[in-house]
């Protein structure tokens, strides 16, 4: 009966931390996605996008054009407009995605070193 009892306080605790990393995950990728959907900058998002669009078209990196951020997010944002369409809100969005991956990263090692509620203000701040 006592294994029973700790087992089920394991749960809660579980489903505790599970809710605010949903949370700190949530809002970061809201607010990201705000913000990152008002404006554009036509000088960044034009060397983000550009070889972006040509990787997915088929074309080869650093052979039939250049990349100053380096092939991995070229790769991953080719990817991305290969699945959902050839548009800068696609690119703009898996940046927010990344951001909230990122935000929920920074809570769990925050909640290892100060109280967890702590961490998700540090982290939604």
């Amino acid at each position: 009966m006592v294994g029973w009892e700790e087992n089920r306080i394991l749960m809660i605790k579980n489903k505790k931390i599970l809710i605010q990393i949903l949370i700190v995950f949530l809002f970061t990728l809201a607010v990201a996605s705000l913000f990152l959907t008002l404006d554009a900058d036509p000088h960044h998002d034009g060397i983000m996008l550009k070889p972006a669009v040509d990787v997915a078209n088929g074309e080869i990196l650093f052979k039939q054009m250049f990349t100053q951020y380096g092939a991995l997010v070229t790769f991953l944002q080719a990817l991305a407009l290969g699945i959902f369409g050839k548009y800068l809100i696609v690119i703009r969005l898996l940046t927010a995605f990344f951001y909230a991956i990122i935000a929920t990263v920074i809570w769990m090692i925050w909640s290892r070193l100060i109280p967890q509620w702590l961490a998700s203000l540090t982290c939604i701040a």
